[in-house]
Order: structure tokens, then C-alpha cells, then sequence
């Protein structure tokens, strides 16, 4: 199980412990036509943390999602440091670009990797461009 990328430019891994795991994928292939939820945080420090999550559904197989595609691929920022949110249900939030590549969907040894990036605005807020993302879990 690995998970990273680049936020805003700097390395972004999960870390710490809160008390559940800082990485997390759930896949279903009767759920939703194929449904995923792909979680990581890290602590920054005592209450401080960030969170991504990204979710989907109609994924079968192997398949690279053009973003923005709200039909298919979903995805949240939480962001302690900053204050701001980006979850793409708050109408201000807008996912402008990006792609979520899924490399490989093995459903006999159940590895769900590929690649990722994601580029957010928000009214109110910076900017978050994640990029070079990278991910190899098992389900």
C-alpha cells in the first residue's frame, strides 16, 4: 500500500495516526457499477491535518478519467493549515483539471494503482494543484 503526490509543488504522504489508518481504499465491483473511495491524511500537527478523498463509480476495469467528470470521479480536500475546504458538493468548489488513472483493477489479487491529479479553485481561497500522484493498493 502506497500513496503520495505533490501539493502545490511540495512532497504529500499520508502520516501520523488519529486512530484509524491514514490510508484507506474500499472497492466494490456490485456497488455502484464499480464503486471506489480512496482516502489518506496526514497530521501536521496536535488537531492540524489535511485529507484527500476520492471516489467513483462505473469502474470495471482499467481506465483513465479525464477531470472534471462529475459523472464518474468525485474528490475532497480538507485542509487544516489553510482553513478551506474543497469538496466538490459546495457549489463555490470547482475541480478544473486533472485526471485519475487507473492503471490496473485486478479483481483476482485485488490491486487497485494508477496515477492521479487534481486541480481545485474556490472562492476565498488559494489555489490547490495536486499532481504526481501515485497510488498501489490493495482492496
Amino acid at each position: 500500500n502506497t500513496f503520495g503526490f505533490l501539493l502545490n509543488g511540495q512532497l504529500w504522504k499520508p502520516q501520523g495516526n488519529n486512530g484509524t489508518a491514514n490510508l484507506s481504499l474500499y472497492y466494490d465491483a456490485a456497488i455502484a457499477g464499480g464503486g471506489f473511495n480512496l482516502a489518506a491524511y496526514r497530521i501536521i500537527s496536535t488537531g492540524v491535518r489535511q485529507r484527500l478523498t476520492m471516489f467513483g463509480d462505473s469502474i470495471q476495469y482499467a481506465q483513465r478519467i479525464v477531470l472534471p467528470n462529475p459523472n464518474k470521479f468525485g474528490a475532497i480536500f480538507r485542509n487544516d493549515v489553510s482553513g478551506c475546504d474543497y469538496d466538490i458538493a459546495d457549489t463555490i468548489v470547482k475541480i478544473t483539471g486533472g485526471y485519475f488513472d487507473l492503471k490496473k483493477l485486478d479483481k483476482i489479487n485485488n490491486i487497485f494503482s494508477g496515477e492521479f491529479e487534481i486541480k481545485f479553485k474556490k472562492a476565498g481561497c488559494e489555489d490547490v494543484q495536486i499532481s504526481q500522484g501515485r497510488f498501489d493498493m490493495k482492496f
